[in-house]
């Protein structure tokens, strides 16, 4: 068997390719994983130019670029740091993305009963249907993963956070 996960292609077959069946999911796999590849080198290229020229910030083009990284970040699809087998990798071209987002939001005065917030960036929501449990006094930003199965005890998830599943977050 054949195993590419690696690569981002889920489906093994046999090496020998004889399958038309195999063969198209291959290329079919393959093909999304280089368009996945190349959309990701265009965001970090589009980031790497704007930390550089500020102005840019002011482009559309830009800012969709940005909330698009953040909206990675908030499903798991992206990580500011991530392990390697050479440990761990930080990616700088999205810890940009993030500093950046804080230039191009503006504040908002966000209302949860009887608490409010004045902030740029919007607090996560649906923890139920992600199947996570948040008990009273746990905040976490969009922009932070959080995955099913974890527990925020009273505490402060900020955006760039990635919290793996059947993780307790309690810092008080």
């Amino acid at each position: 068997m054949l195993n590419l996960e690696k690569f981002g292609i889920s489906h093994r077959f046999d090496a020998t390719l004889n399958n038309a069946s195999h063969l198209f999911i291959y290329y079919f796999n393959n093909n999304l994983y280089l368009q996945k590849i190349n959309a990701m080198n265009s965001l970090r290229s589009l980031i790497e130019t704007a930390w550089e020229n500020r102005s840019l910030l002011d482009e559309n083009t830009t800012k969709n670029a940005i909330r698009k990284i953040v909206d990675l970040l908030d499903k798991g699809d992206l990580r500011v740091a991530e392990p390697t087998t050479d440990g761990w990798q930080v990616n700088e071209w999205v810890k940009k993305a993030v500093v950046m987002y804080f230039t191009i939001q503006t504040m908002e005065t966000i209302e949860v009963g009887p608490f409010e917030f004045h902030d740029k960036i919007p607090l996560k929501t649906g923890y139920a249907e992600k199947g996570i449990r948040v008990v009273p006094h746990a905040v976490a930003r969009h922009g932070a993963y959080i995955s099913k199965g974890t527990i925020l005890m009273p505490s402060y998830v900020n955006i760039g956070a990635y919290v793996d599943e059947g993780t307790m977050v309690d810092t008080w």
